[in-house]
């Protein structure tokens, strides 16, 4: 009787550890179908142009349009171009495909909504990635994720096969399925031979996991690359500030040349409707005999008077200038004592 209890319990505990190994290599998701293989291959050329052909087979556990390949487009802090992409299934029969670029990404979407699909399916994509030059001026790298943290579903087995274009140093190779680790390849098993690199994962892979290759290369390992755009900012700052010093340089040089040829217009007209002689008077409270020369030309700015310079010979031998003065219109003043005195001079 114990012996048969002992066995049951043994049974039960068997039991609960086999759903316990079942569940837990697989994270719960709330996609509708799960990626049974996922085989990368990747040729990378001397200018650093990736040549990626990638074959996924997946399971639909309902009907679905497809899926969605998300390719990263932002290395190195710019952005770079894919091509020629093409995606069949294992019949060489096209599928049909949207692109979309989000953010730091193009989305490549397969399937058409009128056309529902179920059961396995084989999607073989191929593309192009000019990864051009990387941020290093010492050295070159390959730095590359061979499964991006896209994929909302697990993947149960990944096989991957990275050829370089010439020989390099092996001990440089980092694999990792942690991308806060530089070498994690505990989830991985891998080998290289000659310039080819090939492996695969031992475990199924949870959602958003990654794999990462990177190889440091030496200094102008690839030849030829499609140059980083350049940042024209810092030049634009530098324009930009030798104009405005250039401006504001002539505009200084022209008020200080300008201020010295500014000749200021002066105004000779008496304050309060005075005449010279008044002003005179009340500057130092007298008048003398010359200060009718003032009140004289006032005339003469006012029209009443002419004023005329002629040279005089005297004996055929000297001359002498004299100045006439000669009466041209009545005087029109306010002032009783100018009208008196203008009038008693011509009135000699």
């Amino acid at each position: 009787m114990k012996t048969r209890c002992f066995d049951q319990v043994i049974k039960i505990l068997l039991m609960s550890l086999f759903f316990i190994v079942v569940s837990t290599p697989l994270a719960v998701t709330d996609n509708n179908y799960t990626i049974k293989s996922y085989d990368v291959n990747i040729s990378i050329n001397n200018n650093n142009i990736y040549n990626v052909t990638e074959t996924i087979l997946v399971y639909f556990s309902q009907e679905s349009v497809g899926i969605t390949k998300r390719i990263p487009i932002k290395y190195y802090n710019y952005k770079h171009n894919v091509s020629d992409i093409n995606i069949i299934n294992e019949e060489n029969i096209l599928y049909n495909y949207t692109l979309e670029k989000d953010g730091d990404y193009l989305d490549i979407e397969i399937g058409s909504p009128d056309q529902l699909i179920s059961g396995y399916k084989t999607y073989i994509i191929s593309y192009y990635y000019d990864m051009g030059e990387d941020i290093y001026s010492y050295r070159d790298e390959i730095n590359w994720n061979i499964l991006n943290n896209t994929w909302n579903s697990n993947i149960y087995r990944c096989n991957f096969k990275v050829e370089l274009p010439k020989s390099f140093t092996h001990s440089n190779i980092m694999l990792s399925t942690d991308a806060s680790k530089a070498r994690d390849d505990s989830s991985v098993i891998w080998d290289v031979r000659d310039n080819t690199i090939f492996g695969n994962t031992i475990r199924a892979l949870n959602p958003n996991e990654v794999l990462i290759l990177t190889i440091s290369l030496p200094n102008k390992y690839f030849l030829d690359v499609t140059q980083k755009p350049k940042n024209i900012i810092p030049n634009v700052l530098i324009v930009g500030i030798f104009i405005i010093f250039t401006l504001s340089l002539i505009s200084y040089l022209e008020f200080k040349l300008n201020r010295r040829s500014i000749k200021p217009n002066t105004s000779h007209t008496p304050p309060f409707n005075l005449n010279c002689a008044e002003i005179k008077y009340l500057y130092n409270h007298r008048l003398d005999t010359h200060d009718v020369n003032y009140i004289m030309i006032q005339w003469a700015n006012k029209g009443f008077v002419k004023i005329e310079k002629k040279i005089l010979r005297h004996l055929g031998i000297f001359t002498t200038a004299e100045f006439f003065i000669t009466k041209t219109n009545e005087i029109n003043s306010t002032d009783e004592y100018e009208v008196n005195f203008f009038n008693a001079i011509f009135s000699l």
